[in-house]
This record gives C-alpha cells, sequence and structure tokens, in this order.
C-alpha cells in the first residue's frame, strides 16, 4: 500500500484524483456509472486502486457477476423495487448476498454435474459444499435437485 507507481505505469494519487473528479462531475458526465463505480463498489475501487491495480480495476467491475450484485445490492436500499424476502432474523444485505451465493453455487453444480470422472466430479462437489457451508447457504437446495 506504499507504492507510488500502480502496476499500470499511472500514479496511483492520478487513480485516487481521477475517481474524485468522476464524482464531483457526476451530473454533467455520469461515466462513473458506465465503470460500475457505485455504493456497492466504492470501497473495492478504493482499496484496490490503493493496492497499485489501476485500470485492471475496472476490468473487473466490468464483469456482469458484479455489476448485477451492484445493481441489486443499491436497488436494496431504497423503498421502491426492493424485491427481498423479509426475514426478522437476518438483515437484509445477508438474504441479498445469500441469493447471490446460492444462484452461482446452482450454476457451479451444473458444470460439476457435466464431469464425467466420477472421482473428479466428487472432487469438486465436495469443494463447492465446503464453501456453501463456509457461507451459510443451505446446500441441501443444491445439491438435493
Amino acid at each position: 500500500m506504499d507504492k507510488v507507481v500502480g502496476e499500470d505505469g499511472i500514479r496511483i494519487s492520478d487513480w485516487l484524483s481521477a475517481m474524485v473528479n468522476a464524482h464531483v462531475d457526476v451530473a454533467k458526465d455520469p461515466y462513473v456509472f458506465d465503470l460500475n463505480v457505485n455504493q456497492a463498489t466504492y470501497k473495492f475501487v478504493n482499496l484496490l486502486l490503493r493496492a497499485g491495480k489501476g485500470e485492471a480495476t475496472f476490468l473487473f467491475l466490468a464483469q456482469p457477476a458484479i455489476k448485477s450484485y451492484a445493481s441489486a445490492w443499491n436497488n436494496s436500499q431504497g423503498l421502491y423495487g426492493n424485491n427481498l424476502q423479509y426475514d426478522d432474523k437476518k438483515p437484509e444485505r445477508w438474504q441479498l448476498m445469500n441469493s447471490y451465493i446460492q444462484s452461482y453455487a446452482n450454476k457451479a453444480k451444473e458444470v460439476i454435474d457435466a464431469i464425467q470422472d466420477e472421482k473428479q466430479r466428487d472432487q469438486y462437489t465436495e469443494k463447492l459444499k465446503n464453501i456453501i457451508e463456509e457461507k451459510d447457504v443451505d446446500w441441501n437446495s443444491i445439491f438435493d435437485k
């Protein structure tokens, strides 16, 4: 975190300055939203830029899964457009994260099921179960299908 120049050869302070300018000028040129820098991702952008990742930060944020998650995260804060189910025991954001983990675990399970080698398929299944249990997601809903 003590670097002056990032991995892309641009000074880290220049990237941070560009982010400040982007947020100041958001009314006349909202390109910062095209970069997927918003309330859900700003802390990560700041961390990655300070770590010297530079342009790679915005390539990372451009992934469809991150864009989708950030959009849902931001929508969960308002009164309108919030389609999360409420549970008195769990905060709303936890439910959002849980739903994303579960949807990607379902996709991972589909890929694992397509593996021909039974031993390898069992190894990957066990790894996926461990990850899911660590994240406190109901793995029965994924593996009992």
